[in-house]
């Protein structure tokens, strides 16, 4: 049988099976206009940082683990959430989705090349910080928390 890595630190290992599933799949409940256009944002952030130093401040690349995780995020979000993320490439390697309404009310997600999701919501003044282990799904507590901001 055939693994495959997602994540170099973590560890997390998936068959060629669950892979094949994972890639070849429709998404979940994700509309195919909003999917595509997140995913061709995800693929310019990838192009214009998957180098060092993009910033001239010693930034990491985005590199592969993160590239394939973001899209794999993005492929199973769920339609109640069909709201486009801004797609944001982080300093530390990470892509950033934001979901904004103003100030008082956000969410952020990082993929990490840690191989974890790291989310961060604020509505009026309660903060929420959290992260999760990523295996390829839009877990539920995440996905309330995101349709906290959108709805």
């Amino acid at each position: 049988m055939f693994y495959i890595w997602l994540s170099e630190s973590t560890g997390t290992i998936l068959s060629a099976e669950q892979l094949n599933k994972l890639l070849n799949d429709e998404p979940r409940e994700v509309s195919v206009e909003t999917r595509n256009a997140a995913l061709d944002d995800i693929d310019d952030v990838v192009r214009k940082y998957s180098f060092s130093n993009w910033d001239g401040a010693g930034a990491l690349p985005i590199g592969t683990f993160v590239h394939f995780n973001s899209r794999i995020f993005l492929k199973n979000l769920p339609k109640s959430i069909a709201e486009l993320p801004n797609v944001i490439p982080s300093r530390d390697g990470a892509i950033v989705f934001e979901w904004y309404r103003n100030p008082r009310k956000k969410i952020s997600v990082n993929i990490n090349p840690d191989g974890n999701l790291y989310f961060s919501s604020l509505i009026n003044t309660a903060g929420y910080n959290a992260f999760e282990k990523f295996q390829g799904n839009v877990s539920k507590v995440l996905e309330d928390r995101i349709k906290e901001i959108v709805e």
